[in-house]
């Protein structure tokens, strides 16, 4: 199972460009993978869901009118819930009560108007937060120390605005 952050439905193209690439992708060294993702598309309701031993993922796209479109996708894992109804099957009896949640979860959102003339505007908001945290029943240590959790996450929220114009072919 693939851990992308964008959902496979909305990708459009993806290119990887080893090495010797033009300017437009700045000052860097190594290869370039280059994602473009899809508009939602404006030919009716489409959406999905999908569940399976790690994570349950959903994605809807909406025409609002005949010119804006919404899609909406995210993904949660649930091996923390997993996890906690099953390991303690496992432990000794004398075992430190733990609770282990290991989770993840992304979305991502569009938000598009065709409106004007060879022009589309577009709004993208999309984030992600992965987490493990094990929270022990009674604290460890000694009077000095007293650990309680065990916990690290990394997370981000981004947005971006686009402006796409395409111009008027003026050679006939």
């Amino acid at each position: 199972k693939s851990m992308d952050l964008i959902n496979g439905e909305m990708i459009k193209s993806i290119d990887f460009y080893p090495g010797n690439f033009t300017p437009r992708y700045g000052r860097a060294i190594g290869g370039i993978i280059d994602l473009n993702t899809r508009s939602p598309r404006l030919d009716g309701f489409h959406g999905f869901t999908e569940v399976d031993l790690q994570d349950a993922t959903a994605i809807i796209e909406v025409p609002i009118t005949e010119d804006l479109t919404f899609a909406l996708a995210g993904r949660r894992s649930y091996i923390d819930l997993v996890l906690n109804a099953v390991l303690p099957a496992f432990l000794p009896a004398n075992a430190p009560s733990l609770t282990v949640l290991p989770f993840y979860y992304d979305y991502q959102a569009w938000l598009t108007y065709t409106g004007f003339k060879d022009h589309k505007l577009e709004a993208f908001a999309y984030g992600s937060s992965d987490q493990l945290a094990v929270l022990f029943g009674e604290a460890l240590g000694n009077e000095n120390v007293q650990i309680t959790s065990v916990n690290q996450e990394i997370q981000f929220h981004r947005g971006q605005l686009r402006w796409e114009w395409t111009p008027p072919n003026l050679i006939e």
